[in-house]
């Protein structure tokens, strides 16, 4: 089945200069495809015997059980795979548009995720978001880790106000639980392929195989390129809000018994190209006065002066002059291990994890023509989690349920700032650094936890949840300044040559 539409890929900004296009070629397989509409239904819902008036179920695992989200005594949106599709849900910056009080930012590659006003700003190694990130039930440290593909989604859950009790960890505004389609015992696939302006392309497909009795496998790819649009007059220089990314996506399913399964995950993710790049809209400072950063004049050097005329910028959004070349080079790599064991009375779930993110990321920090500043930021992020769950299966409508569990998180993070430009001159020689300085530092995290929560219910309108969490948290870093003893000969970030360690001072 072929299906074309009309469609914009130029993202946040309007543009006229060329007409978008699209066509999506869906590839269905012998056996019906089927999407929940909100979230995963019932088997034994007979979606053609449905009354239009009624009200159609939606379970959700916020409360890291399966119910239905009108039993779920929280705030909470539920999105199925259908529904997200239909949206046009491709990634999580576009969950500000399909549900209420959360918002969306970055900087570079670094999401910021506010939830009822109430998130963080600190992007360093060292920080916490205050809203939590799930994948597929594994807590995401970093904010790297949210570069994913919403291709062949299952749901996506969005629970707002703090989670303490179940999730713990960084759940102080919420948190969004995203979580991908699993294998099946049937044979599916299907693509989807989409062009528009801006000369951008992208394709992704997935593939659901049964390989033996009780092992089933689930592949998803997807790659797209999309040229910036953000006009840059500098002749060469780069563009940003461009798209070049890549991944793919994998479980393997094995029902080994009738009452155990284990589920084995993976994930690789890359965002290259330009990406997003911050934008100075107020004026050069100079350009109105004709003075210096900061300190007395020093012509040519810490100023936005040309030939002593001040340098006025272009202040329309999407419109710079830049000419430090800005990149960034942004992976995510995840594998996970989700084993169930069904005990009868309750049932025992283990959750293993280890991912590791990077980042590297250059911007031209004087939004200017002239030399006066770029900044460097890497980053390199690994953490391991085990979370193990005990929990009673005697269904969400009984008079009583419960759950206990356990939890433990160690991650181990670098950052570095490398300040380069005669914007710096004078911060570097406040350090008796004699041109430009690296920031550094190693940030070690190590946390674990215990927490229970029962639910009472003594008729069917009314029920009383009760819970207790205890968790350690333990930081440590070692910051350090790299001096850069040579004028650099390139601004692109990759010349290390004649740097020396000095220890940070103080």
């Amino acid at each position: 089945m072929k299906r074309a539409h009309i469609h914009r890929a130029g993202g946040a900004k309007s543009s006229s200069r060329r007409i978008a296009g699209a066509a999506s070629l869906l590839m269905a397989s012998t056996a019906a495809l089927c999407s929940p509409a909100f979230a995963q239904q019932s088997a034994a819902a007979d979606q053609s015997a449905t009354p239009v008036n009624q009200i159609e179920d939606i379970v959700v695992t916020a409360q890291k059980r399966s119910e239905n989200v009108q039993k779920v005594p929280i705030a909470i949106s539920a999105l199925g795979g259908e529904a997200l599709t239909n949206r046009g849900f491709d990634s999580l910056s576009t969950l500000t548009k399909l549900a209420p009080s959360i918002q969306l930012s970055n900087f570079g590659p670094i999401a910021f995720v506010t939830l009822r006003g109430i998130g963080n700003e600190n992007s360093t190694a060292g920080g916490d978001p205050g809203v939590a990130f799930h994948f597929d039930g594994v807590y995401v440290g970093r904010p790297v880790g949210t570069l994913f593909s919403a291709f062949d989604s299952e749901r996506v859950e969005i629970l707002r106000g703090p989670q303490g009790t179940l999730y713990g960890r960084n759940a102080t505004g919420g948190s969004i639980n995203y979580i991908t389609k699993k294998p099946v015992d049937e044979f599916e696939a299907n693509a989807d392929v989409t062009v528009g302006n801006y000369d951008m392309w992208r394709l992704r497909g997935a593939v659901n195989i049964p390989l033996t009795n009780g092992i089933s496998t689930r592949i998803v790819g997807y790659k797209e390129k999309r040229d910036g649009f953000t006009d840059n007059s500098v002749a060469g220089g780069t563009e940003a809000n461009d798209a070049d990314n890549y991944g793919i996506r994998g479980h393997i399913l094995a029902e080994v018994t009738s009452n155990f399964t284990a589920l084995i995950s993976g994930a690789y993710i890359h965002a290259g190209g330009v990406g997003s790049q911050p934008e100075l809209r107020t004026p050069f400072p100079g350009s109105t006065t004709g003075q210096n950063l900061g300190g007395p004049p020093i012509p040519g050097t810490n100023n936005y002066l040309v030939n002593g005329v001040p340098l006025v910028n272009d202040l329309r959004p999407f419109h710079e002059a830049k000419n430090t070349r800005e990149f960034q080079d942004n992976t995510f790599r995840l594998v996970s291990a989700t084993l169930d064991l069904d005990l009868g009375p309750a049932a025992i779930k283990s959750i293993t994890a280890y991912a590791k993110s990077t980042f590297r990321t250059q911007q031209d920090t004087d939004y200017s023509s002239k030399n006066l500043g770029s900044l460097n930021l890497d980053e390199k992020a690994r953490q391991f989690s085990q979370e193990l769950q005990l929990s009673s299966t005697a269904g969400p409508s009984s008079p009583f349920n419960w759950i206990l569990g356990a939890y433990y998180f160690h991650e181990k993070g670098y950052r570095e700032s490398t300040y380069r430009g005669s914007r710096y001159d004078i911060l570097a020689a406040a350090a008796q650094v004699p041109y430009g300085f690296r920031i550094a530092g190693n940030v070690t995290s190590e946390s674990y936890a215990f927490f229970g929560q029962a639910t009472v219910r003594p008729t069917d309108r009314w029920s009383v949840t009760g819970g207790v969490r205890y968790t350690n948290d333990e930081k440590g870093s070692v910051a350090k300044i790299v001096k850069l003893e040579h004028a650099w000969r390139r601004l692109d970030g990759r010349n290390d040559d004649g740097f020396q360690v000095a220890p940070f001072p103080g």
